[in-house]
């Protein structure tokens, strides 16, 4: 018996465990539904039983072959026939609807800016919201998006809460992180189910589609906000620390004033040289993390930053990535179907509890910033 050569061993070894991991990446199609009882999820195991199980037989072989994808459309259209024009006319109706979803959340999301100054004083808060809200504010495409004047413009001017009782804002702060958290649940748990209960039109046995959509706007904030906070240089209250008014020794911020520091980065600190120097640092930047902005010293709107050419590159930029994410959201949304009209207003509904939920935090922090002009 002729002996396989070692690269030839080695290209069947790795096709092998493509394969099988596969099969976990690549989870089977039509075992969960959204609609009805007695519509598509009826058909598919009753008059479409025979092309179910060749696409099924053919997934688990060979999961992303095209053989596979034509089994899978071979599979829809016989769920179409089996049930009839009407209720596929209700799944279209639908499809029109998901398509807005992007368009509609855009108008609740954040903007480059208001994410960027909020990660200056709550970087894990800003992430949270910047995770709960699915789509980023469109304004103008490759404008420069100010972080020092997004947060005064969110909200109404006259909202102000600086000032507020420590011990109420340790509350204020734990409903801020619940709510944060149960958000992005929200919208991880719905994007999720609308992937493994529907199918793509364009792409029958993808999985990941809708969940890249979801996801994806981490990815913009944190490409325009990362550079904000690695390059810009402040003057004057821009950083409302919770320290500023305690003894001087205990400002975690104190070594940006010393004269032999060539930086005053928004991310620049001294590094630790000891185990209890770390441990004290973390307390501190937990402490920091978890204060609302509202007990902090007000923000002097009289404060500058000095922004370098490449921080404004990254923030401009991704605002024309924000507009080629809304691009994507409703080519996808507007392909997911098998999902009924009443369904689809619920998750639409579902979107938009998380993101108003997530801008409504937002704007009671940049409110605390706010100085009472009484």
């Amino acid at each position: 018996m002729m002996r396989l050569s070692f690269g030839a061993q080695l290209l069947f070894q790795a096709v092998l465990i493509f394969s099988v991991s596969a099969q976990f990446i690549t989870p089977l199609r039509f075992q969960q539904w959204f609609d009805l009882p007695n519509s598509a999820s009826a058909a598919s195991i009753s008059a479409c039983a025979h092309t179910l199980a060749l696409y099924e037989e053919g997934a688990h072989l060979l999961p992303l072959a095209k053989s596979t994808q034509s089994l899978c459309y071979s599979h829809v259209d016989c769920i179409l026939d089996a049930v009839g024009p009407s209720v596929q006319s209700k799944f279209s109706s639908s499809l029109v609807l998901l398509g807005l979803t992007p368009a509609i959340l855009a108008g609740v999301g954040f903007t480059i800016g208001e994410i960027a100054y909020l990660a200056v004083h709550r970087p894990g808060l800003s992430l949270l919201l910047s995770m709960g809200s699915p789509t980023v504010y469109l304004g103008r495409v490759m404008a420069y998006s100010n972080p020092e004047e997004a947060w005064q413009h969110a909200g109404s001017s006259k909202l102000v809460l600086n000032g507020m009782d420590p011990r109420f804002g340790v509350v204020i702060s734990t409903l801020q992180y619940i709510l944060a958290i149960g958000s992005v649940a929200n919208i991880f748990t719905l994007i999720v189910d609308i992937s493994a209960r529907s199918i793509l039109l364009f792409d029958c046995v993808d999985f990941y589609k809708p969940i890249l959509w979801a996801v994806f706007p981490i990815l913009i904030h944190l490409w325009g906000t990362v550079p904000y906070l690695m390059g810009s240089k402040r003057s004057g209250n821009l950083y409302a620390s919770p320290w500023l008014q305690s003894d001087p020794s205990t400002d975690i911020h104190d070594t940006q004033r010393r004269p032999h520091k060539k930086s005053s980065s928004l991310l620049n600190s001294a590094l630790p040289s000891t185990p209890r120097s770390i441990f004290v640092m973390m307390q501190r930047h937990i402490v920091e993390e978890m204060t609302i902005c509202a007990c902090r010293p007000p923000v002097s709107l009289s404060s500058r930053t000095k922004v370098p050419l490449w921080c404004v590159f990254c923030n401009s930029t991704a605002s024309l990535i924000s507009l080629v994410h809304v691009i994507y959201g409703t080519i996808v949304l507007s392909s997911v179907y098998f999902i009924p009209m009443e369904i689809a207003i619920y998750c639409i509904v579902r979107f938009i509890i998380s993101a108003v939920v997530c801008r409504l935090i937002l704007i009671m922090e940049f409110a605390g910033m706010r100085e009472n002009s009484r």
